[in-house]
């Protein structure tokens, strides 16, 4: 069973990377998916270890994420519900910064906002 696992996986790799075109120093927004960026030229950004030496793309099209606006709503969510409305009394404990509802659905628009980078065509993505 195990072995089948890793025949899929290590399947999985050979065949984004026969299908990908490759590139050494150009930027990942001049380039069309699939492909393998080797040191991207990424300004305003020093990645450090492996993340700075490869990106690769594997959507063809760009997905429409609307992660930031939805994080900019959530921040006024939790702005006007801080502590201090809870020492005024204008709010309870369990509503602090607007209950867990709104922290969750903060932590999965920063997680959508970091997976631009991410490979998710690679097994375990």
């Amino acid at each position: 069973m195990i072995f089948i696992k890793m025949f899929n996986i290590l399947r999985n790799i050979l065949l984004f990377v026969a299908r990908s075109r490759i590139f050494i120093g150009a930027h990942p927004a001049a380039v069309n998916a699939p492909a393998i960026i080797f040191f991207p030229l990424l300004p305003g950004q020093l990645n450090c270890g492996f993340a700075g030496l490869m990106s690769c793309l594997t959507q063809r099209k760009p997905s429409d994420i609307k992660a930031d606006r939805t994080l900019a709503d959530m921040w006024k969510k939790v702005k006007s519900a801080g502590l201090q409305t809870v020492f005024a009394g204008e709010n309870t404990a369990a509503n602090y910064l607007n209950g867990m509802e709104t922290i969750q659905a903060l932590a999965m628009a920063v997680t959508q906002l970091k997976q631009r980078w991410i490979c998710p065509g690679l097994p375990g993505r």
